[in-house]
């Protein structure tokens, strides 16, 4: 599993200056701050997101919803599709729908990431 705390382990041993790859993780964790408070906090954060880490947001809770597993079959006739980049994109990725047996706040087997963005 990547660590995005421990991403300057990976380059300790490179010609990159230690004091710069502190700076660098020092500004990768302020981005992920909020994230992380949202997390804990479950609730609309009280300064504004970037849109990038918004997108960053949407773009990592997609990718846990299973049409993105490279090593599944994504057959059937529930499985998501999306021909359309521009689809893929406005959507954020997110492919599968809601409302499993009716309910709109169950959670989706096949989308875990987007169960989780309804929690939160």
């Amino acid at each position: 599993m990547f660590d995005f705390n421990k991403i300057i382990d990976y380059f300790k041993s490179t010609s990159i200056p230690q004091n710069m790859l502190d700076r660098g993780q020092l500004v990768l964790n302020n981005f992920l701050k909020p994230m992380k408070t949202l997390f804990e906090q479950r609730n609309v954060p009280q300064k504004p997101w970037s849109e990038g880490q918004i997108e960053f947001l949407l773009q990592m809770l997609s990718n846990m919803d299973t049409d993105k597993d490279e090593k599944s079959s994504r057959v059937g006739e529930r499985e998501a599709r999306i021909a359309s980049s521009l689809h893929l994109k406005t959507s954020s990725g997110f492919c599968h729908g809601i409302g499993r047996s009716g309910f709109l706040t169950a959670p989706q087997p096949k989308a875990p990431g987007g169960s989780i963005m309804y929690e939160l």
